[in-house]
């Protein structure tokens, strides 16, 4: 009878063990997460190569504040040519994250260019936080490089009118 009781008592507690370790793994595991860029596969008419110059992207918690609960998955600034991901992709870069459930991807680019029949473009940003929303967006001005540079500054980060 003893020996029936154990057995019981053991096999619960081997359920018990387990269940813990799962749990246990969904909360306060951590995972590897890929970062891929891929473009959509229309093509980019008489652009030859489209630039864009990131510097981080970064995943939102969906349990945690506006503000808070943001955590970077690539944090290196590098350009893309987003006609060489055409109907495939490119790693940016991969992290860790804690398990969870994530609501909100950020992508900060820094510049855009285009060479379109020769001439090429630039096209700078702007980035306005929107406070009440914790969202952001970015103003974009495109300046042919036949213009004069000097128009930009780019230590006040502010875009002027160029034209």
């Amino acid at each position: 009878m003893i020996d029936q009781n154990r057995k019981h008592i053991l096999s619960v507690l081997v359920v018990v063990i387990l269940a813990g370790a799962f749990l246990g793994y969904r909360t306060f595991g951590n995972v590897t997460l890929v970062v891929e860029m891929t473009d959509p596969p229309q093509g980019w008419a008489d652009a030859s190569h489209v630039y864009i110059k990131y510097s981080k992207v970064e995943l939102h918690r969906a349990d945690a504040g506006n503000q808070s609960g943001w955590v970077s998955v690539v944090d290196s600034e590098a350009w893309i040519d987003l006609t060489v991901v055409l109907n495939s992709s490119k790693a940016l870069g991969s992290g860790n994250l804690q398990t969870g459930k994530y609501n909100l991807v950020r992508f900060d680019t820094r510049s855009r260019s285009s060479n379109k029949r020769c001439e090429s473009y630039s096209y700078y940003c702007q980035r306005i936080t929107q406070h009440s929303h914790s969202t952001e967006r970015s103003n974009h001005r495109r300046r042919s490089d036949k213009q004069s540079a000097d128009r930009y500054n780019p230590k006040d980060h502010r875009l002027r009118d160029i034209g």
